[in-house]
């Protein structure tokens, strides 16, 4: 946790610089992983924060628990649950989510999960000016909405 706060805390410094130069980004994506965008809306209140949101943490069913040859105990469950706090500062940040996969984005709390959407490769078109983005393009040729997270 106390590294995803200081890797946030650099991300801040950088974005005041930006700002004071006069940057400011129609729309900023980001991983929710290590804590970097956990502040972002500290800096850019009014920037939309799409997160690309790969994975939440499960004591079994997911990448822990599910073979008996290596079973984990108690304190490994904990641990491991735990291991979500730094990505539920991030996504409390978040204006919209993508997830790569249904089973990924399935792993996700209910009420983070309906504002979800699954969408595989998602691109937003190089060189747009646009200052919102209603949609992604969807690489299997289907459009996915951007829905409010919370």
């Amino acid at each position: 946790m106390e590294s995803a706060v200081q890797s946030g805390q650099a991300v801040v410094r950088v974005l005041e610089q930006l700002k004071a130069q006069g940057f400011k980004p129609d729309i900023a994506l980001a991983h929710i992983g290590w804590g970097e965008v956990s502040y972002f809306k500290e800096v850019y209140p009014e920037v939309p924060l799409l997160n690309y949101c790969e994975f939440f943490y499960h004591g079994r069913g997911s990448d822990a628990g599910f073979d008996p040859e290596f079973p984990i105990t108690r304190d490994d469950k904990l641990r491991i649950r735990t291991q979500n706090a730094p990505l539920l500062l991030s996504l409390s940040a978040m204006d919209y989510g993508i997830s790569p996969t249904p089973w990924q984005r399935s792993l996700f709390l209910r009420n983070i999960k309906k504002g979800l959407r699954f969408c595989m490769r998602a691109w937003i078109p190089q060189g747009s000016r646009r200052t919102r983005m209603p949609f992604l393009r969807c690489r299997m040729g289907e459009w996915c909405g951007l829905v409010k997270s919370w």
